[in-house]
């Protein structure tokens, strides 16, 4: 079935261990949303704190507020 996927959606696909027509399907499915979820907000996290972390000539990448 992936592979009849467009090709930018193939490695985002999951397979589940139930068929279609479990009863357990959507709880699994629901779990595989949320860990997808999870490991988002965990990247980005990553990505804001890297961006506040100075280069090597003391610089940051974030910008955490304007004052006036």
């Amino acid at each position: 079935m992936r592979e009849q996927l467009p090709k930018a959606l193939q490695d985002r696909a999951v397979e589940t261990s139930r068929g279609k027509d479990s009863e357990l399907l959507p709880r699994e499915v629901e779990e595989i949303r949320a860990e997808h979820v999870r490991q988002r907000i965990l990247a980005e996290v990553d990505r804001f704190c890297s961006a506040r972390t100075p280069d090597e000539e003391k610089r940051a990448a974030a910008v955490e507020g304007c004052r006036s």
